[in-house]
């Protein structure tokens, strides 16, 4: 993602999303992701709940 190269989310579990979004937390990049993610195509992006969780 720090490339800005579009790929498919990894099949994740949405507890597994909330994990990992724990972990990058600290790092206050929430704004940054949902920034590149929203260029991305749909495909690309993680699912729905997630991205609303960017977001906030």
């Amino acid at each position: 993602m720090l490339r800005d190269t579009p790929q498919r989310p990894p099949a994740l579990a949405l507890e597994e999303w909330r994990e990992l979004l724990g972990l990058i937390r600290p790092y206050g990049v929430y704004s940054f992701l949902a920034y590149r993610l929203n260029a991305w195509p749909e495909s690309c992006r993680p699912p729905a709940e997630v991205m609303d969780f960017l977001k906030l």
